[in-house]
């Protein structure tokens, strides 16, 4: 009580009404030390600490903090912005976190954003909440031109940052000119997820050998030579144009995730890409390339052209490797990229990339007849001690761990891959590749990739379903949902139907499930709940904006086929023969689906889901 109350006074003597001032950003730097330490104990980039949960605690401390703010200064939360919000609170302390060592350095453009990143330095400095060992040093170069009065802290520190700052390139090629529009170092880029892939694959040559072929482990030393002379900088980056980027080729399940997406959004206007990305060049004249590793950027570039935010002949920086090197590389190549997203400050890994990987590995290898007679639940060699068992472990832990997910759920993934061995030989359920589904989506529809636009296709207008998706210029996208929890549920259920109507496109949602592990009802029941988002979502949608408020729904959804054969099945207490249409699709158009969620009580329809033979 007494702290509070101290904070009142001190906010009562205030004159000004200014939302920011130095005592207010020196009150919540303290705040925040004395709830979550100093910043040399946290562990992430932007909050301190990753994992499930996190975050929720940390903007638990943030309203606590702003709820502080506004008792203690009430004269400035009475301004036109409002009492103090956590939104408001972390927004003033991200301009100190991204000029940490765990960041990558921020260089704002407009002198009210940099000002503001001084002031707020200067307050994580006196509360000490941050040190001077604990700025990244991309920043010192501005920072040893503080001279202001209000910055002491800052000021005292001058020759500490003038000893220490980068040194600065003083010329530029000629096709750098528009990239470096953005006012950063050529020098300072964030190397994390290529240092993971050096990381992992030394680990490869060395630590696991017995886990790897020959082949496997002479692939993986050729490919960490290629990534350790991009590191070095005895091999240049190249600058490409996001037009002549013709696709990204990623191994991993590619979800886009919102706060990333964001992060971007708000970073690439003002100072470019931090990272590199990872690629192939396919036409070295024309200067056209392929990527491996960098989805988020390149869709974020694409989105931010489109709306006149960067320039058409915007730049992206890639680490290319020849075709030639990428075939000789071949075998650790997928390897790498699983490897370079275990962290979540990056794009992540979903645990259906791991399942994937461990699936893949034993297909490559011919490790499927021995694997499917294992007998999991002993500790034997018929079972968890099986070498094959071992080598797909252990591999899978080189590649994901020590990220997002720890060891145990790695390991429950890859035996949840290898006790699905025992389902893919009954004949009843059809196990598609995901490429191989998309291509049968495209001959169903009978639509054309559309000229120019990325993933997006148009349809004649004539054929099987003419009329259904538009005449010849219509645009249309297609999602794959499998996996939907948490970010990723929001942002299939609600962000990609706005995002098509927003951008003006009509958007195909599949409806695709590989998570029932050889069970009817848990497909059944897997494929109900996906359909019920779009219920819960709408729900959500009217209730913000109100009962006459537009729905947001895909034009279409797409269910595939499951089975094999026909097949007998038990769907809600009877039993029903469901027939097998491999290469076919059960449409449901938008105005049904519509009809289907605001009739509240009524369950998914079987002829959505199963065609009965």
């Amino acid at each position: 009580m007494g702290q509070k109350t101290n904070l009142i006074e001190r906010g009562n003597k205030l004159s000004n009404h200014y939302k920011w001032t130095a005592d207010i950003r020196m009150v919540m730097f303290q705040q925040l030390r004395s709830r979550l330490g100093t910043y040399k104990v946290w562990s992430a980039v932007m909050q301190p600490h990753n994992g499930q949960g996190q975050e929720a605690i940390y903007l638990s401390h943030l309203d606590e903090i702003a709820d502080c703010l506004t008792q203690g200064f009430p004269a400035n939360a009475d301004t036109q912005y409002g009492v103090y919000t956590a939104d408001q609170v972390r927004q003033q302390i991200n301009f100190a976190l991204q000029q940490g060592i765990r960041a990558k350095g921020y260089s704002h453009l407009r002198p009210s954003l940099s000002k503001s990143t001084i002031e707020n330095l200067e307050a994580s400095l006196a509360s000490a909440f941050m040190s001077e060992e604990d700025i990244h040093r991309s920043f010192f170069g501005i920072l040893s031109t503080v001279v202001t009065v209000n910055s002491p802290e800052l000021k005292k520190l001058v020759p500490y940052f003038v000893k220490h700052k980068s040194v600065t390139a003083k010329s530029y090629a000629p096709d750098l000119d528009v990239y470096l529009k953005y006012d950063r170092s050529i020098q300072d880029w964030d190397w994390s997820q290529v240092d993971t892939m050096i990381r992992r694959l030394k680990r490869v040559t060395t630590l696991n050998k017995r886990h790897y072929s020959k082949a496997e482990r002479s692939s993986a030393k050729t490919l960490m030579g290629i990534f350790e002379d991009f590191r070095s900088g005895r091999r240049s980056l190249e600058y490409i144009a996001v037009a002549h980027v013709l696709g990204f080729i990623q191994v991993r399940n590619v979800v886009l995730v919102d706060g990333n997406l964001k992060e971007l959004e708000q970073t690439i206007p003002e100072r470019g890409l931090d990272a590199p990305c990872l690629g192939r060049w396919l036409d070295m004249i024309s200067r056209t390339v392929e990527g491996d590793n960098g989805n988020h950027r390149w869709k974020k570039c694409i989105s931010l052209i489109d709306r006149g935010l960067l320039p058409p002949d915007f730049k992206m920086p890639f680490m290319l490797l020849t075709q030639q090197e990428a075939r000789d590389c071949h075998a650790a190549y997928r390897m790498a990229k699983g490897m370079a997203n275990i962290k979540a400050s990056q794009a992540g890994t979903d645990r259906s990339d791991i399942k994937l990987d461990a699936e893949e590995l034993i297909k490559a290898n011919g490790w499927g007849l021995r694997l499917r007679d294992v007998d999991l639940r002993k500790n034997t060699l018929k079972g968890k001690k099986n070498p094959q068992v071992v080598a797909v472990r252990e591999r899978m832990i080189d590649s994901h761990g020590g990220g997002r997910w720890g060891n145990e759920i790695i390991i429950r993934d890859v035996y949840n891959a290898i006790r699905d061995l025992k389902n893919t030989g009954d004949g009843k359920f059809a196990h598609t590749d995901i490429d191989v589904m998309k291509t049968e989506l495209n001959e169903y529809i009978e639509w054309q990739p559309l000229e120019r636009k990325t993933a997006t296709f148009t349809h004649p207008g004539t054929g099987h379903h003419a009329g259904a998706f538009g005449g010849l210029g219509s645009e249309w996208r297609v999602n794959v949902i499998d996996a939907h929890n948490g970010t990723t549920e929001n942002t299939y259920f609600l962000g990609s139907p706005m995002a098509a109507n927003i951008n003006n496109y009509s958007l195909v949602q599949v409806l695709r499930d590989t998570k029932h592990h050889g069970d009817v009802l848990t497909l059944i029941d897997n494929l109900e709940r996906k359909f019920s988002f779009y219920r819960i979502y709408a729900k959500k949608v009217r209730a913000v904006f109100g009962e006459d408020a537009a729905l947001q729904l895909p034009a279409m959804v797409a269910v595939p086929n499951f089975f094999t054969k026909d097949v007998d099945i038990d769907f809600r207490g009877k039993k029903v023969t469901v027939k097998s249409q491999p290469e076919k699709f059960i449409m449901i158009s938008r105005n049904d689906l519509e009809e289907w969620v605001l009739a509240e009580d009524t369950l998914v329809p079987f002829e959505w889901m199963f065609e009965a033979a």
